[in-house]
């Protein structure tokens, strides 16, 4: 995931901006694997393999 993807992300709750935390980044400066957090309703969304996982809470496993 590019860095610049952010600005086109918002929460897919509430609506507001998220803050993104990386891990890991490749050579070519791309977002390989860390997290998208809310800054309101602090849900947080996981960057795997470069895609965000953006699943609404009913959809994501518990633990």
């Amino acid at each position: 995931m590019k860095t610049s993807t952010i600005n086109k992300l918002c929460c897919l709750f509430d609506k507001n901006d998220l803050k993104l935390t990386e891990v890991a980044k490749d050579v070519e400066g791309k977002i390989i694997e860390g997290f998208l957090s809310c800054k309101k309703c602090r849900r947080i969304c996981p960057i795997i393999k470069g895609i965000p996982i953006m699943n609404p809470d009913e959809y994501r496993e518990l633990k």
